[in-house]
């Protein structure tokens, strides 16, 4: 996907639309934010924290989503 070549771009387009979607709708009905962009932000955190966790840093990963918990409580 990340080379632009189809049918894979679109397939990938398609499946990170569908987690912000599944993100955002779960965000609280009353949520003050930009709803979209809280969404792609809790994406970025959790993708990351995953990232930091397969490479050996699952501390770093725990400690970078509970701050990010906290932004959004």
């Amino acid at each position: 996907a990340s080379r632009g070549i189809e049918p894979h771009k679109s397939v990938g387009a398609a499946i990170l639309n569908g987690f912000l979607h599944w993100i955002e709708v779960r965000l609280p009905v009353d949520y003050p934010g930009d709803r979209p962009a809280s969404a792609a932000a809790i994406l970025a955190a959790v993708d990351g924290a995953a990232i930091l966790d397969i490479l050996g840093r699952p501390d770093a990963a725990t400690k970078s989503l509970e701050e990010v918990a906290r932004r959004f409580d």
